[in-house]
């Protein structure tokens, strides 16, 4: 059965808003953001949550193309680095809420979304597996089908080049900014600062989400083909502990980028001369 959502009150933040100057009212400014096909108990939770100033329990993940900036400088045809961009951003776009999730804005080269948890410890557990399991397949979807593009548009193409990403989860408060659905709270703080922990290629999860997944890992991912690691990084404001995921087919460019990170570039290995003609036979 079709649940029905009421519409928000006042319009701005959460707790209130008149959603009538958007098309469609709230229904649609959900249906707008949400998963494909729209899951109406979320959908009920998000709209009780932004009319009565509430929070929802929820992962957020922000993720981030390392280099892009650098890469739109040294495109060839500016046009076609704006092709490749939109493909990138759109197919992450229509991932998400693919994959059940809620997309909540994009950042220039990166983007914002999360996924309700609601439900038992075991449902929220499933949940937190599957944002995993997306931000992998997104990594793979960067590596395989954007980043050769990318080389290929490229007069000179720096290093550090890939697809970073950062995790969190606990209560975010659902708002209307600037009559567009968004989240608020902690866990974007969270996501962002563990985005801007990753390396190019890394997935890095904030302390909650992260030791939960570390200590039952070998109960989701039964023949090891994830590692959640522990360590510590230096973020904005201090050293905290993060979570990396570790999976068996991660790139060279993610080992490379742990075991350079805090040494000197090394310069291009010398080429070797070639072999001698030989002389002609008499």
């Amino acid at each position: 059965m079709t649940t029905t959502i009421r519409d928000a009150g006042p319009e701005s933040g959460h707790g209130s808003g008149d959603h009538s100057d958007q098309p469609g009212g709230l229904d649609e400014l959900l249906d707008g953001h949400g998963p494909t096909p729209i899951d109406y108990q979320q959908k009920e939770a998000v709209s009780k949550a932004l009319q009565n100033g509430a929070s929802i329990d929820a992962i957020v993940i922000a993720g981030d193309m390392r280099r892009s900036t650098s890469l739109m400088k040294e495109a060839v045809s500016f046009q076609v680095y704006a092709q490749i961009i939109n493909r990138f951003v759109t197919a992450i776009q229509i991932a998400t809420r693919s994959c059940g999730g809620w997309f909540d804005k994009f950042t220039g080269d990166g983007f914002l979304a999360f996924w309700v948890t609601t439900g038992d410890a075991s449902l929220k557990a499933t949940v937190l597996r599957n944002v995993v399991e997306y931000a992998r397949q997104q990594r793979v979807f960067f590596g395989e089908l954007i980043l050769p593009d990318l080389r290929l548009n490229s007069q000179n193409f720096p290093a550090g080049v890939g697809f970073a990403v950062g995790i969190d989860g606990g209560p975010t408060y659902p708002a209307t900014i600037g009559g567009d659905l968004t989240i608020v709270g902690p866990p974007v703080v969270g996501a962002v600062r563990m985005l801007n922990t990753a390396g190019p290629g890394e997935i890095v999860l904030n302390v909650r989400p992260g030791q939960s997944l570390y200590d039952y890992q070998s109960r989701i991912w039964k023949h090891g083909e994830v590692e959640v690691t522990q360590e510590w990084r230096k973020t904005k404001e201090y050293e905290q502990q993060v979570f990396p995921v570790v999976s068996k087919d991660d790139s060279t460019t993610v080992s490379a980028f742990r075991k350079m990170r805090n040494r000197p570039p090394r310069g291009p290995e010398p080429l070797q001369a070639p072999p001698a003609p030989e002389s002609p036979s008499a």
